[in-house]
């Protein structure tokens, strides 16, 4: 089985990969792995496919699909375009990533960064009301990178004693200069 997700940056492929990677108790690998090394040790997940050459990723395919080794790829751009242009465009691995099964992910909406901060705030001890973090989340930029790292500034910035959520969240916001609109 080979599947591959693609999205715009921020729209949480490589989350997806983590989540996904963990259940099959194998790491998310980069395009400069040896997957003749790790392709026979189980599942294999990549992000960043668009890194490969088209030759590289077909003979990737082949190998996991001639192995009956699972095979998640993700990366940036339309999937058949990672088939590679003009003269270095491979028309069987533009079909072959016609056949196989496919999800894109679209930039996330306030009310998902509102999930994801949530669930992020309180893996880390962080219980807030929902209507702050709806607020927080509607000052962050549309990715996921954003939610993590504002929850990871959320937790230095309570480190300093904070006790009521809002003030906490507002005073996170005004030093999160990297993660909002």
């Amino acid at each position: 089985m080979v599947a591959a997700v693609t999205g715009a940056p921020g729209a949480g492929k490589t989350m997806l990969l983590e989540r996904e990677a963990e259940a099959f108790g194998v790491p998310v690998r980069g395009p400069g792995a040896d997957f003749e090394a790790v392709i026979g040790d189980g599942a294999v997940v990549l992000d960043d496919v668009q890194e490969l050459s088209p030759l590289d990723l077909f003979a990737l395919i082949e190998a996991a699909a001639g192995r009956r080794v699972p095979l998640l790829i993700a990366g940036r751009g339309r999937l058949t375009s990672w088939a590679g242009q003009g003269e270095d465009r491979l028309p069987d691995l533009e079909n072959r990533l016609k056949s196989i099964a496919h999800a894109e992910l679209g930039i996330p909406d306030e009310a998902m960064l509102a999930q994801a901060l949530g669930a992020d705030l309180a893996s880390r001890g962080l219980k807030m009301p929902f209507g702050t973090v709806v607020e927080a989340a509607s000052s962050l930029r549309r990715e996921f990178a954003a939610v993590a790292g504002f929850a990871a500034l959320v937790e230095r910035v309570a480190a300093r004693g904070y006790r009521r959520p809002g003030p906490l969240l507002r005073d996170a916001l005004a030093e999160a200069d990297g993660f909002t609109l």
